[in-house]
């Protein structure tokens, strides 16, 4: 295929959300593979965050002009692509969901086609859903996670055909086993047992635009934690379960290493708790991808034995390398995609009494059935890949059909 169409990646890029760019690097390179000479845009808060990917323009734009910027950007282009999995929810920061729905308002306006392209369905306030359903409604193409991601979007109002696939990471071009081994090796994680940790402290979450306010209580600026009703003693409590089952994998295993691993920058004060809280720090290593781009991030978790995760991503990106795991659920996701690969018992919901107890219990039961697990992880992220492909085969004919629309407009 070939063509000059403009696509648009838009979404909330550049912060370093490991997961969030595995989706973007897996859609670049998937859209570049289909359309050689198509101009891929994505706009980025950090100036040199995503230079390590290719084949796409990168434009940052200051965080205070972002919808005047992407404004321009969006009427600019043949397609938009919304990037970000979770942008149906709010329970992460009311702004998120705004911001994407003023954007699919935009494009319809401007008669750009857009695509939601792998999306799931989390928490969504009732005051917002009128908005957010209506502006999905009037999406070129839909695609879904899960299942039970479809069925809660037609519970709230969904009339568009939506059409069920795979998350996109699953596609994401995997490093190197050269690269993988000198990312382990210089972070002293080469060769040995790893039991992963990847914990969010949900409890202060719904972040909000906050100018003023002390450092510590910030997700990024200029997004500060609410902790609703008791959440700050919630999330105290929280790190002291994490750190409980850091200190029993320790203990059970003399020879283990616990890595604890920040998916996005707002995990890394929980991170740093639960890792100095763990009280072995010859045998606990403290991993960001505030350092580390989602390709090193991927070789990280190439070398994990395990996985105890309340990041979804930290669950789908290691599947890459059947890498067992237990999901905290802190929203619909965890659950939806643990039930549809058949391994319910390995989700834990987060207000789950005796958390430390119930995490351990499972670990250790993770562990026993590790060999038998691994061949049936294997199978479901391949069925995963295969099912991503759709999301491209989809996407590709809308952006085959916006392309021929603008040669006939006279575009190039």
């Amino acid at each position: 295929m070939s063509g000059r169409q403009r696509i648009l990646l838009y979404g909330y890029h550049g912060l370093r959300n490991a997961g969030a760019e595995s989706r973007l690097a897996a859609i670049i390179h998937e859209l570049r593979c289909r359309f050689e000479d198509a101009r891929i845009r994505v706009a980025t808060f950090d100036r040199h965050g995503l230079d390590y990917l290719s084949g796409v323009e990168v434009r940052y734009v200051n965080p205070a002009l972002y919808r005047r910027s992407t404004r321009r950007l969006i009427r600019d282009s043949d397609v938009v692509v919304l990037t970000e999995g979770n942008l149906l929810s709010d329970s992460f920061t009311a702004q998120m969901v705004q911001v994407h729905a003023a954007a699919m308002e935009e494009a319809h306006e401007a008669g750009v086609p857009t695509v939601g392209l792998a999306l799931d369905a989390g928490p969504l306030a009732p005051s917002r859903r009128p908005r957010v359903m209506r502006a999905v409604n009037r999406l070129a193409l839909l695609t879904l996670r899960t299942a039970a991601a479809l069925d809660d979007l037609l519970d709230r109002g969904l009339t568009l055909q939506a059409t069920v696939t795979a998350d996109c990471a699953v596609s994401m071009p995997l490093p190197t086993l050269a690269e993988r081994s000198a990312v382990l090796a210089s972070l002293g994680l080469e060769g040995a047992t790893v039991h992963g940790l990847a914990p969010v402290d949900f409890f202060m979450y719904p972040a909000r635009i906050a100018p003023v306010g002390r450092p510590a209580d910030y997700v990024r600026y200029p997004f500060r934690g609410s902790w609703p009703g008791d959440g700050r003693a919630r999330s105290a409590e929280l790190a002291r379960q994490w750190i409980e089952l850091g200190r029993r994998q320790l203990r059970a295993d003399p020879d283990a290493v616990v890595a604890v691993v920040a998916m996005d920058p707002s995990d890394e004060r929980i991170s740093r708790l639960v890792g100095h809280g763990i009280g072995v720090p010859e045998r606990t290593r403290l991993v960001s991808c505030r350092g580390l781009n989602t390709f090193e991030m991927s070789a990280v978790l190439s070398g994990l034995t395990s996985m105890v995760t309340s990041r979804y991503h930290a669950l789908v990106m290691p599947l890459a390398y059947s890498v067992p795991f237990v999901a905290l659920g802190h929203d619909n996701r965890m659950r939806y995609i643990t039930t549809e690969m058949g391994l319910d018992k390995y989700f834990v919901d987060r207000d789950t009494e005796d958390l430390a107890d119930v995490l351990a219990d499972r670990h250790l039961s993770l562990l026993s059935e590790s060999a038998e697990l691994r061949p049936h992880l294997a199978s479901m992220f391949e069925e995963f890949r295969g099912r991503d492909q759709e999301n491209y085969d989809l996407l590709a004919t809308v952006v085959e059909r916006a392309g021929t629309s603008a040669s006939v407009g006279g575009e190039t």
